[in-house]
């Protein structure tokens, strides 16, 4: 592929990353993302079929983000699945204080697709899904006394808090919510004997 191709490919995804995240998907038209990232018409559709097309490939590099801060997060503990449940609460808390901060995008998209048969929809749920699988891991890995429904109880309040801090905004109760987090994971695994170390979104 022309390197003028992948150039105009990255202005296109991310343009619409800026549109589709900070002002919603359904309210970012093709023709908006067309103008602002200064490319022909012709160009956006050799690139993107169909503005689902581009939903899909938006969703997926916030998806292979996500995993790459998520990697840099869990290798601040890796001897200890306890403090890496920790630290991915400490992460989230202050990924939601960072500016421009608008919740998950993957929440987002299923808000504003509810459609289970959309594509989007069904790159949200499977995120979803990954999370909760990272997060049995980490407490089968911990020893908790009943790993799966810890790591329920878990994906609820990591859930709660996105949805919560794109409500509140600055008045979300981020500490509170880490705070129940460390209590849920204390009472069903052995508590380290080293501090946890928050884990800041570069």
């Amino acid at each position: 592929m022309p390197v003028a191709d992948v150039s105009a490919r990255d202005r296109i995804l991310t343009t619409a990353d800026d549109l589709f995240y900070r002002e919603g998907i359904r309210v970012s038209g093709v023709d908006t993302i067309i103008e602002k990232s200064g490319i022909a018409k012709t160009t956006f559709y050799r690139h993107f079929p169909s503005k689902d097309s581009l939903i899909v490939a938006y969703l997926q590099e916030r998806e292979k983000r996500y995993w790459q801060q998520i990697e840099e997060v869990l290798s601040l503990h890796v001897h200890s699945p306890h403090l890496q449940l920790l630290d991915l609460f400490a992460y989230l808390r202050d990924f939601l204080r960072t500016p421009k901060n608008r919740g998950c995008p993957f929440i987002n998209c299923t808000t504003e697709f509810p459609d289970p048969t959309h594509p989007g929809h069904q790159i949200a749920l499977s995120h979803k899904r990954r999370v909760l699988a990272m997060l049995t891991d980490l407490c089968r890995r911990a020893n908790a006394h009943n790993a799966e429904n810890l790591a329920q109880q878990l994906m609820v309040i990591y859930d709660g808090i996105l949805i919560n801090a794109l409500q509140l905004g600055e008045q979300s109760p981020l500490d509170e919510a880490m705070e129940a987090a460390r209590i849920l994971v204390e009472a069903q695994t052995e508590k380290p004997q080293t501090h946890v170390t928050s884990a800041l979104v570069r």
